[in-house]
């Protein structure tokens, strides 16, 4: 059986449902309208008593680029959209942060085991999906990272509690990008495979998961993700989630607003540029050495 939408491929076959998050053009930015297929994708998969397992990826040269950046909305002189109040700003915010952190309390929740399956730019909440599933597999050309925190962004609490906090901290009081090695070292996934090798390996993990009694996949990851849950990972993201509200509200002209005004006249890739020149080389992943890219 399978279907699709323009944004969201999905797919159930032997047991497995695979969604696709499918906007290859813009590196599978995640606008509003491919998250709310994807939840309506996942809802649907955890409701089929056919299905034993979920993986869901990315398509064409990267598993995401992170969220889907708005660059067309002129700004006052302190930040705020033209034609919007600042209470209405603020509260617009903290609902679309809370609704990101309810995701990742999502995929902890839902009945069935959810397998991220991630290649190229795994970038700002695209990583935070990926690392927020049950397991996580990475190609080896995998590059995780959050430069957003370097205009001004916020971070999120899904690395500190996969990672650690130590790590976690490493990463986004840097922006620094983060190759597969280095993620697996830090424990951000749970394996690394070659490119060419990535379809099969987490086709033959969620085959095996496949073969439990649903019974127990079931009430096993519950076991797992209600330990998580005594140890605050329930509470760490609502307080994250408040928190990045803040530092959403602390717009600054030489951070977010530099970014959007160099974007605007030359566009993203030229921002993005001169956001990141500054911190190469970097200590892992493609920008420390000259040239190379992930996917290219």
């Amino acid at each position: 059986m399978s279907d699709q939408t323009d944004e969201v491929l999905y797919e159930v076959r032997d047991a497995v449902a695979r969604i696709v998050w499918n906007r290859p053009e813009r590196l599978n930015a995640l606008s509003p309208s491919l998250l709310d297929a994807f939840r309506a994708a996942l809802a649907r998969a955890d409701s089929d008593p056919a299905v034993r397992v979920i993986v869901f990826s990315g398509a064409g040269r990267a598993f995401s680029s992170g969220g889907d950046i708005v660059l067309d909305r002129a700004r006052t002189g302190a930040g705020l959209p033209e034609g919007v109040d600042v209470g209405e700003y603020m509260l617009a915010m903290r609902t679309e942060l809370l609704q990101w952190h309810a995701d990742y309390i999502r995929l902890a929740e839902m009945r069935t085991p959810v397998i991220a399956q991630v290649h190229g730019w795994c970038l700002g909440g695209g990583a935070w999906m990926a690392v927020a599933a049950d397991i996580t597999i990475a190609a080896d050309d995998t590059v995780f990272g959050q430069p957003e925190v370097r205009q001004g962004m916020p971070s999120g609490a899904v690395w500190a509690l996969a990672a650690g906090w130590k790590n976690a901290l490493r990463y986004a009081l840097t922006g620094d990008h983060l190759d597969a090695a280095e993620a697996l070292r830090i424990g951000l996934v749970n394996e690394v495979v070659p490119r060419a090798q990535l379809d099969a390996r987490v086709g033959e993990l969620a085959r095996r998961i496949a073969l439990l009694p649903p019974e127990a996949s079931e009430l096993n990851k519950r076991m797992v993700r209600r330990a998580a849950d005594a140890m605050g990972f329930r509470e760490a993201l609502m307080t994250t989630a408040e928190v990045a509200g803040w530092l959403m509200g602390a717009w600054r002209p030489d951070g977010q607003g530099a970014f959007d005004a160099r974007a605007a006249r030359e566009g993203f890739s030229a921002a993005a540029r001169a956001r990141d020149d500054p911190f190469r080389p970097e200590p892992f992943g493609p920008r420390s050495e000259s040239g190379s890219e992930p996917g290219s």
